[in-house]
């Protein structure tokens, strides 16, 4: 993912936690933890001026790590048909692939955790994201699509 820990939505994030059984003290400190927080950059002694952190989680934090996997911790839930690996940020999605519905299988699978991530504001990094073929068939199973770009 791109940049995956800075676009946690504090609002969905707090709705998560919610999801999760987290309330009243528990609730509103994680809710005082992400507000109100302000962040500054100094670059050869020059230091740009406070602003607000409205989104993601505190990197460097032990809660980061922690908050980040509970706030994406449904996106394996899209895939169906298909094995996933995932790693916080770093997710893995295989399959066997025997004949073209195989193919269709995965793709969907993609398609699917695409578009969850994008609806909580986690965007797939194209630059990263790759295929593996391994193989020992002399064909290969030919399959065309139209990706959609995930930019």
């Amino acid at each position: 993912m791109s940049t995956a820990f800075d676009k946690v939505s504090h609002t969905k994030l707090l709705h998560r936690l919610r999801e999760f059984g987290f309330r009243g003290n528990i609730l509103n400190w994680f809710s005082s933890y992400l507000s109100n927080r302000r962040q500054q950059t100094t670059v050869h002694g020059a230091t740009s001026r406070p602003l607000a952190v409205t989104s993601g989680v505190p990197q460097g934090s032990i809660l980061g790590p922690l908050l980040f996997l509970l706030y994406e911790n449904h996106l394996p839930n899209t895939v169906n048909n298909s094995a996933i690996a995932t790693f916080a940020d770093d997710t893995k999605i295989f399959r066997t692939i025997s004949s073209t519905s195989d193919a269709f299988s995965l793709q969907e699978d993609l398609t699917n955790f695409e578009v969850c991530s994008s609806n909580v504001n986690l965007e797939l990094n194209a630059e990263k994201c790759k295929i593996l073929r391994i193989t020992r068939k002399q064909k290969k199973i030919e399959y065309l699509t139209n990706f959609r770009t995930m930019s």
